[in-house]
């Protein structure tokens, strides 16, 4: 964490800000999840909110309602979990399980003014 806090304060000092983002907790990094990345203890850090790595598919809402003041940029995909399917994440973003539309709707509800960055690998 201390190597974390002297990059960060010279961001800081830079003007910058600087944003995570959200992977399965299974992954062995060191910071992962929506709630994780909330929690780091510094003001110019927030969050880069991928669709495609959210758990299930409404845990995107519940995500956005949380921590809505700390995402600043959206990649908007979507996945398919599985359910007789291969899993395969970053499809357009109307393609998949994912209810993206409601989830666009309610961002523009909020009046999100970061970044929303198409993500497909397809």
């Amino acid at each position: 964490m201390n190597h974390l806090k002297r990059k960060n304060s010279q961001l800081n000092d830079l003007g910058a800000i600087l944003c995570y983002e959200n992977f399965k907790k299974q992954r062995k990094t060191w910071v992962n999840t929506p709630q994780e990345i909330s929690e780091l203890p510094f003001d110019n850090v927030f969050m880069t909110y991928d669709l495609s790595h959210t758990h299930d598919c409404y845990d995107c809402l519940e995500d956005l309602d949380k921590y809505f003041d700390k995402i600043k940029i959206v990649h908007f995909s979507n996945r398919y979990i599985g359910r007789n399917r291969t899993p395969k994440v970053h499809l357009p973003y109307d393609i998949g399980d994912i209810p993206t539309k409601i989830f666009f709707e309610r961002l523009k509800e909020k009046g999100h003014e970061g970044q929303l960055v198409l993500e497909y690998l397809d």
